[in-house]
Parts: structure tokens; C-alpha cells; sequence
């Protein structure tokens, strides 16, 4: 999974990324998300995994406890994903903002998690820019027909 990930996130421009194994540790999700996102200053944090329908699949619940603001676009692109197995439709991923970081609930399986990274790479820079305070227009006032 690590590789996928880092596969994925090259597609978008970044240079490194961090792996952090929390498995069915909730507090430690938490922990590491608000470490990396109100201590570290990490531009996005993704998790893979436990965003599912089980019991114990915590990491949307617990993701979006912890955001200021959610992303629905980027939610509905991943749950709108041609699913390849039936299992897919169960994922039920968050994504949002918590002060200046994007973080995302990646699904457990690579080829999926590397579909969403490829979706999100185009608009990745201009996410960040947008969070970090960027106030400029997204996009450009079309121009008089006549």
C-alpha cells in the first residue's frame, strides 16, 4: 500500500510522503492527524483503510470529528468511482479541511486508492492554494460574444 501511495502522490508533484500504521487504533488516528496537521503543518494527510461499513472501520467517524470543513466533491468523486468489486460500494471515505491541511480517507485496496490519487493530483496544487488563502478567481470570466 505504501508504494501505491507513493506512486500516486508523485503523479501530483510531491516529493515525500509519511506512512503511519494506526491499524484499529482510533486515539492513534486522532493523534496523528492532529500532530501532523495543527503541529507539523502537513499539507495533506490521507489515511487508507477502515473506511468501510464493519464495525470497526472508524476513520470516517473519526476524520470527521476532527475537520473544520468538510470537501464534498472530492467525497462524491470517490464514492462515484466505477466500482471494480462489489465490496467497493461499502467505502464511505471523508474528506475535508482542518486549519491549512487536506485530509483524505483513502480505501484499503491499492488499485482504488490509486485511482482516487489520480483523480486528485490535477486539483491538488490548486486545493492547497485555495486553503492556504489564495483569493484570486478560479476561473476565468468568459468573454462577450457578439
Amino acid at each position: 500500500m505504501k508504494r501505491a501511495v507513493a506512486e500516486a502522490w508523485s503523479l501530483a508533484g510531491q516529493s515525500s510522503t509519511v506512512s503511519v500504521a494506526v491499524d484499529g487504533n482510533r486515539r492513534g488516528l486522532a493523534r496523528a492527524i492532529r500532530q501532523y496537521a495543527d503541529r507539523e503543518h502537513f499539507h495533506v494527510i490521507c489515511s487508507v483503510g477502515r473506511s468501510g461499513a464493519g464495525r470497526e472501520d472508524f476513520a470516517p467517524d473519526l476524520t470527521r470529528g476532527l475537520l473544520d470543513r468538510t470537501l464534498p466533491g472530492i467525497e462524491e468523486r470517490m464514492y462515484l468511482g466505477p466500482p471494480r468489486r462489489p465490496e467497493d460500494l461499502l467505502f464511505r471515505g471523508a474528506a475535508g479541511i482542518r486549519g491549512e491541511t487536506m485530509i483524505i480517507n483513502l480505501p484499503e485496496r491499492p488499485e482504488r486508492t490509486r485511482a482516487v490519487l489520480r483523480f486528485l493530483a490535477p486539483v491538488l496544487g490548486h486545493a492547497l492554494d485555495k486553503i492556504a488563502g489564495d483569493e484570486s478567481e478560479c476561473g476565468r470570466p468568459l468573454g462577450k460574444s457578439g
